[in-house]
């Protein structure tokens, strides 16, 4: 017990002065249970209590628990005559309705920590005043006036005196005037740092918003106000450190919790939940404008130029162009429409004009058709690899059973994906297209190798986390690698195996909330929890990616409009995926009953499903979800062999269908019911940046 309070006591000090006598003083309370005082002042300056104060009233209330008895001195005299702080002016004279007010409001907050039982509230004008009249010590000198000030050290002959670092020279006096009037034993000394603020190194300003502060800080330096603030114990702190560290925490959490706590203490549940509602609404980036905005301006916003000086620096030297037009004129007024407020986004080698990635959809959803427009269109165009065997009438799968190809090399044909690969393209040109290969097939290896050979720039791969990936690319350096990642452990634990293994690491990343249409990074009941939802996971995967070498991060999942790009965008994302808002062109390569179905959707439609893949699926409710509901569906017959964890056809069975059958009409996005036309694809990428 005695090294356990030793060990609380010294948390997060500058300096302890005679802890020998500190040690003395909590055996005889172990042993004897006699109680020895410990005293901080505080002096009525303010109307409330700031976050530094917390510091000495966290340590004063560690000392209560271990048999201490707290003289809380507030300095009501030195206040009515400017008491030099830690500064080197002196403070306001403050008037003596002034400080009776403040000591009230003091005092309530104190006790929101101290044990009111075991503190004795003491004020230095009972000892100081009698000693000469306010005006008498208006005119005496600094020195003399520090060491009035100090008698009633003698006076209160405290056993330990807690202070801040800037008080130092205050507390040594202290024990020399307890020496020179032969006081028995001298106070020890604790000394606690001064609460590092926003800025750096000075005190913390005193405010309301307690929440705000906190979770403005820098993750590095939560920890030290965990250490100086929070009543959590030391254990607890090592254990969130640890948490933070391998990724199983993210820090933005621990800090709201540190947020909450704080904020809670001085006021209660309902205020923090508030506070952190208020903090959220506040620092949501939003990116619009009414009427003209000067390029310059437009330019600084989109982060595309960091100063208005440099963006006219730019302008002059013709690097500035809009729709490939170089602009020269500095002063120029943009409308809205003019311009996107989006920069262009770069995976590995290539340039995507338009940040906008389009949703790998399978079977036969995002082929050579939407692929290829949307690239076309500036945007990154996606083709899936799921049933290539099935493209042009099943051209390409060169044994079929039950009008299914047969098998894996015909379900995922090689050269049906290069075939789609080549229309694409025949659309595009050499604009940067790209395929989406799910991990949780078979052969995965393969085809992402037919990926490359056939000519994919860029290689996308979720549902599973893709260790391995590179492997498959070798003689292909130009293929830029993007994994799907639903937690910034999932990209940490990529990361660090590609680095180790391949010496790479990813171009991009996809990070995917559960909002997205087909299969979940997460269980069912992860699906609908707060935390998980995207925009709450972009910014730690953001933190993360930078970690490694600013990883562009392309947020995913219910992404819908203009609106939801600029959100992403401020949390740090660089682009986005968006799948299901692609359904809704004529381009889609979909069949139109499968549009017609979302078209008439409504928002109880979409749904949560299971799947053979083992992953809960969202996507929209149809005639055969009904039948599997009732086991009145289809026979299931494993032909096409299609993804591992299904167990040739085993979890198909369990679940009432085969997947190979179900992706390519039911599998959206929870905003598929959100469509309500069709339109072309143009059409839609002009709506995504210029808005609607």
């Amino acid at each position: 017990m005695l090294q356990e309070a030793l060990r609380e006591i010294s948390r997060g000090t500058a300096e302890i002065i005679d802890i020998q006598r500190i040690e003395k003083l909590l055996v005889a309370y172990f042993d004897e249970g006699k109680t020895f005082t410990v005293k901080a002042g505080f002096d009525p300056t303010a109307p409330d209590l700031h976050l530094g104060h917390t510091v000495l009233l966290q340590k004063l209330a560690v000392f209560q628990k271990y048999g201490a008895r707290v003289q809380f001195l507030i300095g009501n005299f030195t206040a009515t005559i400017g008491d030099p702080t830690g500064k080197s002016a002196t403070r306001k004279v403050l008037t003596s309705e002034d400080i009776v007010q403040n000591i009230s409001s003091y005092t309530t907050q104190a006790f929101k920590i101290l044990d009111e039982s075991k503190t004795d509230i003491v004020y230095n004008k009972d000892w100081l005043e009698p000693l000469g009249a306010i005006e008498c010590w208006n005119a005496m000198t600094f020195p003399n006036v520090m060491k009035r000030k100090h008698l009633l050290l003698v006076h209160l002959k405290s056993d330990i005196e807690i202070g801040g670092t800037d008080q130092k020279f205050n507390l040594l006096m202290g024990r020399q005037l307890q020496k020179a009037y032969e006081v028995k034993k001298q106070q020890a000394v604790l000394m606690m740092p001064i609460l590092e603020g926003l800025d750096g190194v000075a005190k913390m300003n005193k405010a309301n918003d307690m929440f705000g502060k906190i979770l403005s800080i820098s993750d590095e330096l939560m920890w030290r106000y965990y250490e100086l603030l929070s009543a959590e114990s030391l254990t607890s702190i090592e254990a969130l450190k640890s948490g933070v560290l391998d990724g199983t925490l993210h820090p933005k959490k621990v800090k709201e919790d540190l947020a909450h706590e704080i904020t809670m203490r001085f006021h209660d549940e309902e205020a923090a939940i508030a506070a952190k509602e208020a903090f959220n609404n506040l620092h949501k980036k939003k990116f619009s404008h009414e009427g003209e905005v000067w390029i310059a301006k437009a330019l600084v916003e989109c982060k595309i130029s960091p100063s208005t000086s440099q963006a006219r620096r730019d302008i002059k030297q013709g690097a500035v162009k809009i729709d490939q037009i170089k602009i020269d004129d500095e002063q120029l007024q943009l409308l809205p429409g003019d311009y996107m407020s989006f920069k262009s986004l770069q995976i590995g080698k290539h340039i995507i004009e338009k940040p906008i990635v389009q949703g790998g959809m399978g079977v036969g959803i995002s082929w050579d058709q939407l692929a290829g427009n949307v690239s076309k269109e500036g945007g990154l165009g996606v083709v899936s690899s799921v049933g290539t065997g099935y493209f042009d009438d099943k051209k390409y799968s060169n044994k079929n059973v039950a009008d299914r190809p047969l098998d894996v090399m015909n379900f995922y044909s090689p050269t049906g994906f290069k075939a789609i690969h080549d229309s694409a393209r025949s659309i595009c040109g050499d604009r940067p297209l790209a395929a989406n290969i799910l991990y949780a097939i078979n052969d995965y290896g393969r085809v992402v190798r037919d990926a490359c050979e056939s000519g994919f720039n860029i290689i996308i791969t979720g549902a599973g986390l893709p260790t391995n990936m590179p492997e498959f690319t070798e003689g292909y350096p130009d293929v830029a690698l993007v994994p799907i990642v639903s937690s910034a452990k999932a990209l940490k634990i990529i990361c660090k195996r590609w680095k180790k293994r391949y010496d790479r690491i990813p171009d991009a990343v996809i990070v995917e909330g559960p909002k997205s249409g087909g299969h979940q990074g997460f269980t069912y009941e992860q699906c609908t929890l707060p935390e998980n939802q995207l925009e709450m996971i972009v910014a730690p995967v953001v933190e993360e990616a930078a970690l490694w070498g600013d990883i562009p991060v392309i947020a995913a999942g219910g992404v819908w409009d203009k609106n939801d790009i600029e959100e992403m965008m401020g949390l740090g994302a660089r682009g986005v995926q968006m799948g299901t808002r692609f359904i809704g062109t004529y381009e889609c390569d979909a069949h139109q009953n499968f549009k017609e179905v979302l078209l008439k959707a409504e928002k109880e439609d979409i749904k949560l499903m299971s799947s053979p893949v083992g992953y809960p699926a969202q996507g929209v409710v149809t005639n055969l979800t009904h039948l599997v509901a009732k086991r009145e569906g289809p026979e299931v017959k494993c032909i096409s062999n299609c993804v591992a964890p299904c167990n040739r056809g085993v979890e198909a069975k369990a679940v009432g269908f085969c997947i190979a059958d179900r992706l390519s009409d039911a599998y959206n996005g929870t905003n598929g019911y959100r469509l309500k036309e069709l339109i072309s694809v143009k059409e839609l990428i002009t709506k995504l940046t210029q808005g609607e």
